[in-house]
């Protein structure tokens, strides 16, 4: 080592001097991972090297037995994020998932009407009279991809609504994400043909026991919908629209719920072995976990 460089560390205290490293990171290629060796060997610096740092320690993580606690926010799911999150269900990598309501929800609507999802990959370059034209012909988009919400929202609600109204005759309560997976339980839903079940992450999480926590679940469509169905206000407009016999809103229960059980099931599954946070995306799915 230079002298110099040598002097300048001797001038720093303990701790700092520890902290810097020469030359490249420790890392032996594996023939079975090329693109691991390749970001190794390529991404040093900045966000780049953070990255790569942080994908080798989980990685190493996974390989001691570690799990991951995956938030999910953003439409990920419209955009099958669960062909990914699907096979590190099934590889037993991930703990738990704490996700938006709407990104939940999008994972079964991708099950029950993949092939009716449509695509405009120029939609930068759409017109007022264009995207006014597409709004009126029934075709809900979020950048390039379009919702089915027909073939999707309104075949999976009269399941649901039924659920519903069966806690409320038992005077049951559940939380939200459990009566999707009642879905799955009784076989309630049908599968579109060219959708693949392991592509969907909420039907592996319910396939695979992984814990599931939605907090904000009326930020989503069906719970838009749900909140409808609850309304037995006396509002001068709103009121005109409730429901003859409005569902009893106690049948999900509230993400304060959620917060309960996420804090008993983390100290239950901390006991041994920290867990790896992954996040996918700000928002609620990221900081309720984190308080």
């Amino acid at each position: 080592m230079n002298v110099d460089i040598s002097k300048k560390l001797a001038s720093l205290s303990p701790g700092l001097r520890a902290k810097i490293r020469f030359g490249e990171r420790a890392y032996q290629p594996d023939p079975k991972t090329p693109v691991s060796n390749w970001l190794a060997a390529t991404k040093h610096h900045c966000n780049g090297g953070r990255t790569v740092d942080a994908g080798l320690w989980l990685k190493q993580h996974c390989d001691q037995g570690g799990k991951i606690f995956l938030t999910m926010a953003g439409a990920g799911s419209s955009f099958q994020m669960g062909i990914v999150i699907g096979e590190l269900i099934r590889a037993g990598k991930i703990a738990a998932i704490s996700v938006t309501g709407a990104n939940m929800e999008e994972s079964l609507y991708r099950l029950v009407a993949n092939s009716h999802y449509a695509y405009i990959h120029d939609y930068q370059e759409l017109t007022r009279v264009e995207e006014k034209e597409l709004d009126l012909a029934g075709f809900r988009r979020i950048t390039d991809t379009f919702l089915p919400e027909d073939e999707s929202v309104r075949v999976v609600l009269p399941k649901l609504k039924k659920l519903w109204r069966e806690a409320e005759a038992a005077g049951t309560s559940r939380l939200w994400h459990e009566y999707f997976f009642e879905l799955f339980a009784r076989d309630m839903i049908g599968f579109d043909p060219t959708a693949n079940p392991d592509d969907c992450w909420l039907y592996q999480a319910w396939r695979y026991n992984v814990a599931v926590f939605v907090p904000g679940t009326e930020d989503s469509t069906m719970g838009n919908i749900f909140t409808h169905a609850c309304y037995a206000g006396d509002h001068p407009f709103l009121s005109r629209y409730k429901l003859e016999s409005p569902i009893n809103p106690n049948v999900v229960l509230p993400s304060i719920c959620y917060m309960h059980r996420l804090a008993e099931w983390y100290m239950q599954q901390t006991e041994k072995r920290g867990l790896a946070f992954l996040q996918l995306g700000g928002g609620i799915a990221a900081d309720f976990p984190i308080c």
